[in-house]
């Protein structure tokens, strides 16, 4: 595949980097584009219909690893611009996509494509796989850490299952466990939703949702940041580029996420977890229960907890303080130190490549 060139004069870029195949990615600020090595599709689902955006960046000399980026609902790979930057600077390939049904991947309905929707769970399971067979193990070096926030957390944890050796280790940002919004506890969300399903009215938006962009409204009344100034660049990226911004989630995907989630409780499916991973737990969100996740933690033999006691949903995105602490916290979880002095080796004997 054609690799994009890079852009290294900021003063003439233009609006979007195009790749081979039609996909592009916008210029955003913060956005390391002179290391961006290619934007591109991968063809997804029974038919190969559907298409995920997927982009490469590549840090300077020889990368320590390969570090997979998952988002959580309604995020796309411009928001995450900071982050991968930061990553990249350490040494790290970040390989990032968006899911299928937001960002500039195929929605799911087509003729609503502002609808959070998805009619089975295991589609993104499913994706990922495709993502990190296509998209990561043919050109990107060992070993493969993954950071997952929120719903992204809680496709890495099943993907954790499914193919057990394939990550060296995950960091799961806020882990969608349990839903933990104040109009309505877990259980009434999946009991209300589930039956809205079965009715025939998953395609619909809960009372009191819509349309309005996920991230775009006041920062006073937002449940993701307490920090005004990356709140604002966020929703300026929304303003710029609509196109990239999702509503909210419809009744079927509060339910099809909610059989995710209750999967995972099983002792067994934990059981099955081999890599080391780091839950980060938020104190004050509003989105995902922390209890939760304090709760998975001690169920995982592998597993470790990063309290975040004055943070919001979003950890990468709040006030320095905060997120400084989760950057260096993921910086000595994944022994970025021994990756550089070349003590931890991995080769692709230790991967099955099967496609489900």
């Amino acid at each position: 595949m054609t690799i994009v060139q890079p852009i290294m004069a900021a003063e003439d870029h233009p609006e979007t980097v195009v790749g081979p195949d039609g996909a592009y990615l916008y210029w955003v600020d913060g956005m390391p584009m002179q290391r961006l090595h290619r934007v591109f599709y991968v063809s997804v689902g029974l038919r190969r219909s559907a298409r995920v955006r997927v982009a490469h960046f590549r840090p300077l000399g020889t990368a320590i690893g390969t570090l997979l980026l998952m988002h959580g609902r309604a995020e796309y790979i411009e928001k995450y611009a900071d982050i991968i930057a930061h990553y990249v600077k350490l040494g790290f390939v970040v390989v990032t996509f968006d899911w299928r049904g937001q960002g500039l991947s195929s929605r799911i309905l087509r003729k609503e494509p502002r609808k959070g929707h998805i009619h089975d769970f295991d589609v993104y399971v499913r994706d990922l796989q495709v993502v990190i067979e296509k998209g990561v193990l043919p050109d990107c070096p060992l070993p493969l850490v993954g950071l997952g926030h929120s719903m992204g957390g809680l496709v890495a944890l099943h993907m954790l299952v499914r193919k057990p050796l394939w990550f060296d280790r995950m960091v799961l940002s806020v882990p969608l466990l349990r839903y933990n919004v104040n109009r309505a506890s877990h259980d009434t969300l999946a009991t209300l939703s589930g039956l809205a399903t079965r009715f025939g009215l998953g395609q619909m938006y809960p009372p009191g949702t819509g349309n309005t962009l996920a991230g775009s409204g006041p920062f006073k009344t937002n449940e993701v940041t307490s920090d005004p100034a990356r709140y604002a660049r966020s929703a300026a990226i929304l303003a710029d580029h609509p196109d990239l911004g999702l509503g909210a989630p419809t009744f079927g995907w509060l339910h099809r996420c909610a059989g995710g989630m209750k999967r995972v409780w099983n002792q067994d499916f934990l059981d099955k977890i081999k890599s080391p991973v780091m839950f980060v737990q938020a104190g004050h969100d509003e989105v995902v229960s922390p209890d939760a996740i304090e709760r998975m933690a001690a169920a995982i033999p592998t597993a470790t907890l990063l309290r975040l006691p004055r943070s919001k949903h979003e950890p990468m995105f709040e006030r320095d303080a905060i997120r400084d602490l989760f950057l260096a916290a993921t910086e000595a979880f994944f022994s970025v130190p021994e990756l550089r002095s070349g003590n931890l080796e991995r080769t692709l004997e230790h991967f099955d490549t099967s496609l489900l």
